[in-house]
């Protein structure tokens, strides 16, 4: 832009109009660092300051595998159904599960459907690896998430006592086991080193809910 005599101070920066973009830009940065957990049955809440988090982190969180019309949530049901445990368990883990896959997170001014989202992944890895069975990946995928994403364990903690206990019943295992173990003890049962590749790699792309150290 070429300027005329008349025209001063041209080409500088107008900083009454940048200093409000910059300012908007600094609240919105540090909106989209607080992260707000509310327990879906207790109506508990949490809050948690995290680094590093995106838009790629963001858009991940947003994006699922499967459409709504899909109703992937049929399949997990169907799997209970078919299950060798008692009509009130498996009421009680189809109850669990409905709770479950309504959860939601809020960062900064968006609302994150977080329980589909790992509803979304689970169905996916069963769709990904067809001689998996959707309990072992339920099993393999909460106790992974539970344990190594604190939010998500104020979350599905609840969940995780049930699914543990009955799918480690449905594998035999007698003992109660602790998330950590529990996915260890389902992995080795799974026994395919790319699911458990999967699994970890999917666990990392939720890291960055972790709370500021």
């Amino acid at each position: 832009m070429r300027c005329g005599p008349s025209q001063r101070n041209c080409g500088e920066i107008d900083r009454n109009k940048v200093e409000p973009i910059a300012e908007e830009n600094v609240k919105r940065k540090e909106q989209e660092m607080k992260v707000i957990a509310e327990d879906p049955e207790t109506k508990e809440k949490i809050e948690a300051e995290v680094d590093g988090l995106e838009q790629d982190d963001l858009k991940f969180l947003e994006t699922f595998h499967f459409p709504e019309n899909k109703n992937p949530e049929s399949a997990v049901r169907r799997y209970i159904e078919k299950q060798d445990i008692s009509a009130d368990q498996k009421a009680k883990f189809w109850k669990k599960l409905q709770i479950f896959a309504q959860a939601t997170i809020r960062v900064g001014n968006k609302v994150l459907r977080i329980g589909r989202k790992i509803f979304d992944f689970i169905l996916h890895l069963v769709k990904l690896y067809p001689n998996l069975t959707i309990g072992l990946a339920f099993g393999a995928v909460i106790a992974a998430l539970v344990s190594a994403i604190p939010v998500i364990g104020f979350l599905f903690g609840g969940l995780a006592k049930i699914i543990i206990p009955l799918i480690g019943g449905i594998l035999g295992f007698k003992e109660d086991l602790a998330e950590r173990a529990f996915k260890r003890r389902v992995l080795d049962v799974i026994n395919d080193q790319s699911v458990e590749q999967t699994i970890e790699k999917e666990v990392q792309n939720f890291e960055p809910l972790n709370e500021r150290s």
